[in-house]
């Protein structure tokens, strides 16, 4: 017994609609060299199977088809040519049989991945220990950055009062160290307004230094007088030394 074409399309048609079917019967009659023929025996239906596998996909109502189909002629199938079937059976039981050979190999790397966890886990545990270890060692450092303030004690405010500038006129610091300007007055430290003073904070330590007013047009004035001394003093509190004074 052989089964017809109609049979193969019939049994396509359980996945495709009818457009779809006979495309997908001429495509895998064609790639398993089945040529334009009527009627298929077992082999013929073993190497379209196979070929199909490599066409289409979600088959599963289609196979069940086309073995209920071989189911009904295998007492005449076993009076085929047993060297052709042997080939179709090979071919076909080649992608049947390479799934369970996979499953195999895909469940060692499974063992693998479980195999490694315990190994990984006291891994993790000790970064954490690690970690653990180091937290009681940041907590002195954590105390270290606390004589932050020392270097704030370590500076001398400078507030200059009594002091009325035109328009676009500023305030400067300039003294015998780099931080003031090193007496030039293109490098002189800038004071800060505060209402009716003028500010500027400075590193703590001896040196010498004057205010100078420069005008919007780049004219600069030097206060008069004697230089001024930093010296250890947290605040200086005074005023524009001028000529009368």
């Amino acid at each position: 017994m052989k089964l017809a074409r109609h049979d193969l399309v019939a049994a396509l048609s359980l996945r495709y609609d009818h457009h779809s079917s006979q495309s997908m019967f001429e495509a895998a009659c064609k790639r398993a060299n089945l040529g334009d023929q009527e009627q298929f025996t077992a082999a013929d239906v073993a190497a379209f199977r196979a070929a199909l596998s490599k066409l289409g996909d979600r088959l599963q109502r289609v196979d069940d088809r086309l073995d209920s189909l071989l189911g009904e002629s295998a007492p005449v199938t076993a009076l085929e040519d047993a060297k052709p079937r042997a080939q179709a059976t090979a071919s076909m039981t080649a992608p049947d049989g390479a799934k369970p050979e996979q499953a195999p190999q895909g469940a060692a790397p499974m063992t693998a991945p479980d195999g490694a966890k315990p190994a990984k886990a006291p891994q993790a545990t000790a970064p954490m220990t690690a970690s653990d270890g180091v937290k009681p060692a940041k907590a002195p450092q954590a105390t270290a950055p606390m004589s932050a303030p020392s270097t704030e004690s370590a500076e001398t405010r400078i507030v200059l009062t009594g002091i009325e500038l035109a328009d676009g006129d500023d305030l400067f610091i300039c003294g015998d160290r780099a931080e003031l300007g090193n007496w030039d007055p293109e490098r002189a430290r800038p004071m800060m307004r505060d209402g009716d003073d003028w500010i500027a904070v400075v590193p703590r330590g001896e040196g010498s230094f004057k205010f100078l007013r420069r005008t919007e047009d780049g004219d600069v004035t030097w206060e008069s007088g004697e230089n001024r001394e930093i010296g250890a003093a947290v605040q200086i509190e005074t005023s524009w030394q001028s000529r009368s004074s």
